[in-house]
């Protein structure tokens, strides 16, 4: 009777373990829909402007005053 008793509570968590795993999944899955898009594409952009900040403004403030767009 041991060895039955053990097997089964040798069993129970790896049965919770697959469930765990299997609602992670989903919402892995769920969290890659049209604003997983756009939040990759903001992290790209942030990367590229945060640390050329200062020449960022520069730049979109000059396109503006030669663009005719008032600040």
């Amino acid at each position: 009777m041991t060895t039955t008793t053990s097997r089964y509570l040798l069993a129970a968590p790896a049965s919770s373990e697959c469930s765990d795993l299997g609602r992670h999944l989903l919402q892995c899955r769920a969290a890659q829909g049209r604003m997983f898009a756009a939040s990759i594409w903001a992290e790209r952009a942030h990367s590229l402007v945060a640390p050329r900040f200062v020449t960022s403004v520069a730049v979109v403030a000059t396109m503006m005053l030669v663009g005719g767009w008032s600040i």
